[in-house]
């Protein structure tokens, strides 16, 4: 019933109108599954401080606003909670007891229980879906009931959003790592230092740098540090 073939079901409509008939999908499919309020975000993985989010949902106008004038953008804890996990999170009054200020907001305008999830891509932005109803908490057997054609909905919405945003670090843009430059900086990441790598790859200390450096330039980096940490982003290693 949930199965969908993502190319079959978009191959004839345009590019520029798949994400609006996959939104409408997914509201289809959130209702089957007994939910009426979605939302979705997109954070890109670049750069770490102060990376950009995109919204989706079709809450009331109201949410829409107070959402916005109190800045929930930056707190919200299903956004928290999926840039740093996976695993499907309940959405109830425990998970939000951390601020009930937003749980008390939320709850007003309807968005009481519900369930979200995360996923990545391969360039490193993270996709978080939710779906709420505003009554009725969601039990332990509807949660394994409806994990898979969540999950499903989920990475179906990522390949759509992947078609919509341009992030500037999409994954023909990434650059592309050599073999020896990706185990230098693998065993950067252990903590070892370049006479320490030479010795466990038989280079020499001189070729550890070079492919450092080379790592540096490629990934536009400052530093190695840098360059370690958006490799790692980026799903580089």
């Amino acid at each position: 019933m949930y199965k969908l073939d993502f190319y079959e079901f978009f191959t004839d409509i345009p590019v520029d109108k798949r994400f609006e008939e996959g939104f409408k999908l997914m509201e289809q499919r959130s209702k089957q599954l007994g939910f009426s309020h979605v939302a979705m975000w997109a954070a890109s993985a670049l750069p770490l401080a102060t990376p950009k989010l995109f919204a989706f949902n079709n809450a009331s106008a109201e949410w829409q606003q107070e959402y916005a004038l109190k800045n929930y953008l930056l707190r919200d804890p299903i956004i928290r909670h999926g840039l740093n996990c996976s695993r499907l999170a309940v959405l109830d009054e425990a998970f939000f007891q951390k601020d009930p200020q937003f749980w008390q907001s939320a709850h007003e305008h309807g968005l009481c229980y519900g369930v979200s999830q995360s996923t990545r891509g391969f360039d490193g932005t993270t996709y978080i879906l939710a779906i709420c109803r505003e009554e009725e908490p969601v039990s332990a057997a509807e949660v394994e009931a409806i994990g898979e054609p969540f999950a499903h909905l989920l990475h179906m919405m990522a390949n759509l959003l992947e078609e919509v945003i341009g992030f500037p670090h999409r994954q023909q843009d990434t650059p592309v790592l050599s073999k020896r430059e990706v185990e230098v900086l693998r065993w950067t990441a252990d903590g070892k230092t370049a006479s320490e790598i030479a010795m466990i790859l038989n280079i020499s200390e001189r070729t550890v740098n070079f492919h450092i450096n080379n790592s540096i330039q490629k990934l536009n980096a400052v530093n190695k540090t840098q360059a370690l940490v958006k490799a790692v982003v980026l799903n580089l290693l």
